[in-house]
């Protein structure tokens, strides 16, 4: 039978504490609880020394079963458990949210010790991979806004290696076209000519290759070009064994977690699973490394600009050359002291056709003579003036790049959230909160981002946007990787936080389980592994068709069918459809 008074123990039993000191601690205690939720980052370090020692749930579950065996606590008592207790150490012991605070205290840190292991295990790889992305070299004003951008707004740099990537293979369908057709690039490989054309892309991304097409109609386009190309990929950086090591020691770190779990019974080595959630809402890191490792880059920016100045500069002279001593050729000649204009010249955004291609490419050259410009494109992560839902063809290939893009991220939040909810106390409580609001943190820096590459802010300089970006992605990366540097610390070790969170408090059923080493233990060896096999499984999956250029084109052909079917009728067929039948039908060979 329940006990008249909840408070009340057996005859001849009392709690330990007083009855005032317990009312007390009931009205308070909550209160507390609360602040501490709402008010984390003001909680200094200097509380380390006090409360390492406290006491904790292990603690709290052994010294209830003492109490109950020895009578001190009656088993049956409503206000300290949710169920009757039972002294089974297979069996979980229910508290109510008040008894749990009243025994087991509101909230400590973790000790030194198992804050260094949480941090080492599951932080320090996360970092590592951070680091470990790939960014052209920048001026120390912007040194570390490719690392800020990666963790303060992935969906945004998930798209820009998505949209250069794709440019690429644009760049390279069109060169395998101008190949096949353009007589004066005859015997030239595409892959040399894609090569200069995507390295103009670096410099300025958005760049349309016919921009500069009148430098290939000339007798000695083939060589100027093949010289180019040559020094190009000389001066390509390939960090993909680095790459590969950081997301290897992060897998370790994942797979050695599950094993120590699942072999090691003692108190505190069986609950990996909150640990894991928060190393898997970040496990969008994977494809975004290997994204960023095909992606490469050059060494410096020099590396770049020089191979095409050098390419500007031969033209020049050649067609100065042949313009002395053939006055009657047809070709437009600029002169070895010719000058170009500081205005914008047609960039070739809309397809758009410049009547001398090496007036364009010095102009690009130009923006980047005193070091790289990174508001135009030379950080692979951050692609300024990329298409949002359709391109300058009305295709919906962007669309289904910014799909692409927001399935990481969702994936990965999805697993966080499906670890969190099956660690015991199952619910939704203070993890999952901290998971939906990093996670809709992103999403909102995402539309802050695209706004910014909106022509609704083109009042402001490319230079001021940029600098806006940086400081919303430094708030939020940040705040993000210190939300989870203190969670591992000891944030959300409270009795709020075990408890059934926001299920308990809709249905006034709030309740704490503790002493559920042998449910966690058993979920580390099924449960916790099929989840996270399931996770990394999809975000490699999805990689594979981030990277396959044959999905892609099936993709655009199924949305392009009548986009096509109407250009044949007009008489106009894409470039890049007949470099793909080109291609598909080896003509091109």
């Amino acid at each position: 039978m329940w006990s008249a008074n909840p408070w009340q123990a057996p005859s001849g039993s009392i709690l330990s504490s007083s009855s005032s000191f317990s009312s007390s601690f009931h009205q308070t205690s909550h209160s507390v609880d609360i602040m501490l939720q709402i008010f984390p980052l003001l909680i200094s370090a200097h509380l380390f020394p006090f409360v390492a020692f406290a006491i904790d749930r292990d603690v709290c579950y052994q010294n209830i079963i003492n109490d109950v065996n020895s009578t001190i606590l009656d088993p049956n008592n409503r206000a300290i458990f949710y169920s009757p207790a039972l002294a089974d150490p297979t069996i979980p012991l229910s508290l109510t949210l008040p008894g749990c605070y009243n025994l087991c205290g509101s909230w400590t840190w973790y000790s030194y010790e198992e804050f260094a292991s949480r941090a080492t295990t599951w932080l320090l790889p996360i970092l590592l991979m951070v680091g470990n992305m790939h960014s052209p070299p920048l001026e120390w004003t912007y040194f570390l806004f490719p690392l800020l951008h990666l963790v303060g707004d992935p969906i945004d740099t998930i798209l820009s290696l998505l949209h250069t990537l794709q440019a690429r293979r644009c760049h390279m369908k069109w060169a395998e076209t101008q190949t096949f057709s353009n007589s004066y690039l005859s015997g030239l490989l595409p892959k040399d000519l894609a090569t200069v054309i995507s390295a103009i892309d670096t410099l300025n991304a958005g760049f349309k290759p016919d921009g500069i097409s009148s430098l290939f109609s000339f007798p000695f386009s083939r060589e100027v070009i093949v010289t180019a190309a040559q020094s190009l990929r000389s001066a390509t950086v390939d960090e993909s064994i680095r790459t590969s090591l950081a997301m290897l020691t992060y897998l370790a770190s994942v797979i050695s977690a599950f094993y120590e779990a699942a072999t090691d019974t003692s108190a505190g080595q069986t609950r990996p699973g909150n640990r894991v959630a928060f190393a898997m809402l970040f496990s969008w890191l994977i494809p975004a490394m290997l994204l960023s490792t095909v992606a490469k880059r050059f060494c410096e920016t020099d590396s770049c600009t020089l191979p095409l100045q050098h390419l500007v500069d031969s033209v020049i002279v050649k067609l100065t050359i042949e313009t002395t001593s053939d006055s009657n050729r047809q070709h437009a000649q600029p002169t070895s002291n010719f000058e170009f204009s500081t205005e914008n010249p047609s960039l070739g955004y809309q397809n758009g056709e410049s009547s001398n291609g090496v007036f364009v490419l010095q102009y690009i050259l130009s923006n980047h003579q005193n070091g790289p410009d990174p508001t135009t494109g030379t950080v692979y992560t951050f692609r300024p003036r990329k298409p949002l839902l359709r391109d300058s063809d009305g295709t919906l290939k962007p669309l289904c790049l910014l799909a692409l893009a927001l399935l990481p991220v969702l994936i990965s939040f999805g697993t966080a959230v499906a670890l969190s909810y099956n660690t015991p106390t199952k619910g939704f409580g203070c993890r999952f909160i901290t998971h939906l609001s990093i996670t809709l943190a992103w999403l909102l820096s995402f539309i802050t981002t695209t706004l910014l590459e909106r022509q609704c802010v083109t009042a402001l300089s490319p230079h001021i946007r940029l600098k806006i970006v940086a400081a919303k992605d430094a708030l939020i990366g940040l705040s993000a990787l210190t939300m989870v540097t203190l969670i591992y610390a000891g944030l959300y070790n409270s009795c709020w936080c075990w408890s059934n969170g926001l299920n308990g408090a809709v249905s006034h059923d709030l309740f704490v389980l503790v002493g559920v080493d042998s449910a966690l233990q058993g979920n580390a060896k099924d449960a916790y592994p099929t989840i996270v096999g399931v996770c990394l499984g999809i975000q490699l999956l999805h990689l594979v068709v981030m990277m396959t250029d044959r999905w892609i084109g099936k993709v655009r052909i199924l949305f392009q069918m009548k986009d096509r079917r109407a250009k044949r009728r007009r008489g106009m067929v894409p470039v890049e459809m007949i470099a793909y039948r080109s291609q598909r039908s080896g003509e091109m060979r």
